[in-house]
């Protein structure tokens, strides 16, 4: 066909026309989406006060934005890093717990969701403050005014310490008598009773009450005027012989009287460099004023009240403050999954990463591509895998670096994904027991298990279906009056999970609705499973206890030392024991009893436990 001069001018701009659109091609688009955890808090952890949740979030593009969740309202949302936002946990329910998640878009609209964790907030300090006697020492002779002193320390702060002699309590620390940790106690000794052995100790209390006790230590008071000539004694604790310092380090020395320390003379080659007269005797000594590359004798010289002198054995250490370049690479394997373990579900891709001075972060690559990084502790990396590919086989390495940028690279690890569950679940009927005699209502308990989770349990009497439970924990009340009496009747549960794999277990039961006997002579069952006899407990332990009859059950009773402590009417058989109100090294006997209807009872056999607290 022939074109005239105009057809073809239109033609012509036709193809220049097209060839200047701007279209995107189908394999020009991005589907990849970004990638984004939560990096701190950890799972399952319990948090308090104000902490900031971290995530990483990365896009092979450009993220268009980062949220982060408190359950499923957002508190933090940007487009530039870090994502982060502080959380004051103290302005939300005590001890309930929160889930944090995060979503990363890309500027393409790909869209990811975190795997959630899980918290706790306990805002209540329940940690015991410690600390200990710096002087007097056990084995001591004291005299005159003495100067108590103790070092305390707490997660929050120490409130106040109760000084106890002979059991009497003789003063108390408290925060006009703390320097730094230590309080001091001035005692004059002239008012208590000369050349006995007496017992010292101490009771240190935080603000939250918590406490813990010290001590206690033995010593003897002796004013008399005969002469001291017993001379200190001591230890140079660090550093140690023959290492190396730099910077400045603290020479740290224990040194001890029979009644009492004047001062610690700290000498560093040959020259009085401090003297310290109050405890812990420490010198912050600065090493970058020493001649380098050679070795520094530390002499320390004690000296007691009256002027005895002690010249402590020497230590000699080595002094280089020249930095050398870090060349050593960090060390790193995975050690969970294996190679060639099959997984499912959400699964964490763990390390053992260490070097000789930090770890900057580690990068996970799954099939040679760049899938995370972190650059806290824990050096983990969560792997959704239901969004691979089912029967599938991947290769996993890490890279680690330090602080110098050197680097370590795992081994691959090939994992393969199989996410169809074939697994069935398990589980038993543990109320009420095989050939019991049941009347009433009762509640058919039970206890389920499954790899992945339970979708439902099927309740059956004598094969028909009475009730499905959906919810844990899987329990059904059976009115047994509906059934008929002195006869077996057959229980049924049949136990499924989210992919319909079933478990099925049964047990058989006699319906007794009758007035229980008066001659009903068979005495119920009775057992303590927890503690056993001869443990040593602390704290609060939990108590628990096994009883069944032929009937029923009506009562039990634990009883500590022969008096009643708990008595229940039902299940669990269980109490919780505060150890800490009984007197700390004391053995406890444990009973229990157990009482059916017609009045049997039975004593389990007792149990003899030693109350043994820090």
């Amino acid at each position: 066909m022939k074109l005239s001069f105009l057809q073809y001018l239109l033609f012509v701009l036709l193809i220049l026309g097209c060839d200047n659109l701007n279209m995107d091609s189908p394999s020009n688009l991005d589907e990849t989406p970004p990638v984004v955890h939560i990096t701190y808090p950890a799972n399952q952890s319990i948090v308090s006060g104000s902490i900031l949740i971290t995530a990483y979030a990365f896009d092979n593009n450009k993220l268009e934005n980062v949220k982060l969740y408190l359950d499923d309202a957002i508190i933090f949302q940007s487009d530039t890093k870090p994502y982060e936002v502080v959380w004051n946990t103290a302005m939300f329910q005590e001890e309930e717990n929160y889930t944090i998640s995060a979503t990363a878009e890309d500027s393409s609209g790909n869209k990811t969701f975190s795997k959630s964790i899980e918290v706790q907030i306990d805002n209540y300090d329940n940690i015991k403050p410690n600390g200990i006697f710096l002087y007097p020492s056990t084995g001591q002779t004291l005299n005159g005014v003495v100067e108590i002193s103790i070092h305390a320390e707490d997660n929050n702060k120490v409130d106040f310490i109760d000084l106890f002699l002979n059991g009497d309590k003789i003063g108390t620390f408290n925060e006009n008598t703390n320097i730094d940790d230590y309080y001091y106690y001035h005692w004059d000794t002239v008012e208590f009773p000369e050349d006995n052995i007496s017992s010292i100790h101490a009771y240190i209390y935080d603000t939250s009450s918590n406490y813990q006790v010290i001590g206690p230590i033995s010593i003897t008071v002796d004013n008399e005027n005969a002469p001291d000539v017993t001379v200190p004694q001591g230890t140079i604790i660090s550093p140690a012989a023959g290492s190396t310092v730099h910077g400045n380090i603290e020479i740290e020395v224990n040194a001890f009287d029979n009644i009492a320390i004047d001062s610690v003379n700290f000498i560093i080659n040959g020259e009085q460099s401090f003297v310290d007269t109050i405890p812990p005797y420490i010198y912050n000594w600065d090493t970058t004023i020493e001649d380098e590359d050679q070795n520094h004798i530390i002499n320390i010289d004690v000296i007691d009240h009256v002027g005895n002198e002690t010249s402590l054995y020497p230590v000699s250490v080595f002094v280089n403050n020249m930095e050398e370049p870090d060349l050593t690479p960090p060390s790193i394997v995975i050690y969970e999954p294996a190679s060639n373990q099959t997984v499912s579900g959400v699964v964490d891709i763990l390390t053992i990463t260490t070097d000789n001075d930090s770890i900057d972060r580690v990068e996970f690559y799954q099939n040679y591509n760049l899938v995370y990084i972190d650059y806290s502790s824990n050096y983990t990396c969560s792997w959704n895998t239901p969004d691979e590919q089912d029967e599938t086989e991947h290769i996993w390495y890490a890279i680690a670096y330090d602080s110098e940028n050197n680097s370590s690279q795992t081994d691959p690890v090939l994992i393969k994904v199989d996410n169809i569950d074939n697994i069935p679940p398990n589980g038993l009927i543990t109320y009420p027991y095989a050939g019991q005699n049941v009347n009433g209502t009762i509640g058919i308990q039970t206890e389920v298990y499954d790899n992945i989770g339970i979708s439902q349990v099927q309740f059956s009497i004598n094969d028909s279906l009475v009730f499905i439970d959906n919810e844990n924990p899987f329990e059904y009340q059976w009115n047994t009056l509906l059934f008929p009496e002195d006869e077996d009747h057959l229980i049924t549960i049949i136990v499924s999970d989210f992919n319909n794999n079933n478990f099925e277990n049964g047990l058989s039961v006699t319906v007794n609705n009758n007035p229980f006997p008066e001659d009903d002579n068979i005495y119920p069952f009775a057992s303590i499973i927890n503690p056993v006899s001869g443990q040593s407990i602390s704290d609060t332990i939990s108590v628990v206890g096994f009883a069944m009859d032929n009937y029923q059950v009506t009562q039990v009773q634990f009883l500590i030392d022969n008096e009643i402590v708990s008595t229940l009417n039902d299940t669990p058989y269980t109490f919780q024991w505060n150890t800490i109100e009984s007197e700390n090294n004391s053995e406890h006997v444990l009973i229990m009893t157990a009482e059916d209807q017609a009045g049997n009872i039975t004593t389990a056999q007792p149990v003899l436990v030693n109350i043994l607290n820090p």
